[in-house]
């Protein structure tokens, strides 16, 4: 008995007339594995991985704390035929990035996969391929979502997984994190201090620059033990989303709307600022900009140094 270049048995010339029948349940056996499970699974723990022919067909799953690169290898040396599926699927913390060789095209955005989403690979043409990703689940809810790439001035930042952690930077921009596969984002905001009491701002930005055009409004109110107040500004250079302090790590969740669609994108901002050794106050910012922009990217900066810890998620329809 023989198997074909993807695994399949077939009986060859030596074999016996007598061991048809076991190589009859085997070809039926592997008629029935593949239609209901694919080509198999193949798990792969590394950083680096290249596809190989036998991968065709199959689930390749990714699993490691650190960032992962699948590359595509060039026609020359693995002959995938055209049609050719191959899945991805991220099952660990690293970041997956799919790349291609030399010579080989590859077409589609994101080219990267969070934790537990899945992706496609088809070969439509030699050394030509097509990725599709969406996350795995696909009820409604949120989805945690990885930028691209970051940036920071000053201090120090760094991507893990979907997670940007930074301290005692300037600025920290997020390149390619909204996308037409959501429509609103939620960015969270933990651990966040400053080097003094300041207010925390943000620009939208597209293709890796901000957008400082004097099109931002924002307003803002809080509650304290004490008192309460608010204002508004605007227009002006910039969004808000509240106030940092010295003494304790304080909590902001903003939502972005829509930022992807050619319209005034409008932000809200929720959280809690803590100050003292038992100061707390209730703040929220909304902010708009007035112009029918289309963003990808987003930076969160301040005019002194701020860190904290920061996370996105999709809202799935």
């Amino acid at each position: 008995m023989a198997t074909t270049t993807y695994g399949s048995p077939y009986v060859a010339n030596t074999d016996l007339v007598s061991a048809w029948p076991g190589v009859s349940l085997n070809v039926a056996q592997r008629v029935d594995a593949v239609s209901y499970a694919g080509n198999g699974v193949n798990a792969q723990t590394g950083t680096t991985y290249t596809l190989v022919l036998t991968d065709a067909g199959k689930n390749v799953t990714l699993s490691n704390a650190s960032a992962v690169t699948v590359t595509i290898p060039a026609y020359a040396s693995v002959a995938y035929a055209v049609g050719t599926v191959i899945n991805l699927t991220n099952l660990g913390a690293g970041t997956v990035t799919v790349a291609a060789s030399g010579g080989v095209t590859l077409n589609g955005s994101p080219l990267t996969l969070a934790q537990y989403t899945q992706g496609q690979l088809l070969n439509t043409g030699t050394n030509t391929w097509v990725f599709t990703s969406g996350p795995a689940v696909t009820s409604p809810g949120l989805a945690q979502v990885t930028p691209a790439s970051i940036a920071n001035s000053g201090g120090s930042a760094s991507l893990t997984g979907p997670v940007v952690t930074f301290t005692g930077v300037t600025s920290v921009s997020l390149n390619s994190v909204f996308t037409s596969t959501y429509d609103n984002y939620r960015l969270i905001l933990t651990n966040l201090t400053a080097d003094a009491s300041r207010i925390v701002n943000y620009r939208l930005r597209a293709s890796g620059t901000d957008s400082s055009a004097n099109s931002y409004a924002y307003q803002y109110g809080y509650f304290s033990s004490s008192s309460t107040g608010g204002s508004r500004t605007g227009p002006t250079t910039a969004g808000a989303i509240g106030y940092a302090n010295t003494s304790a790590g304080c909590f902001y969740a903003l939502e972005v709307a829509q930022p992807q669609v050619a319209q005034y994108t409008t932000a809200n901002s929720l959280g809690v600022y803590a100050y003292g050794s038992s100061n707390l106050d209730s703040v929220w910012y909304t902010s708009v900009f007035q112009a029918t922009n289309q963003f990808d990217g987003i930076t969160i900066y301040s005019a002194g140094t701020i860190s904290g810890t920061l996370r996105v998620y999709g809202y799935k329809n």
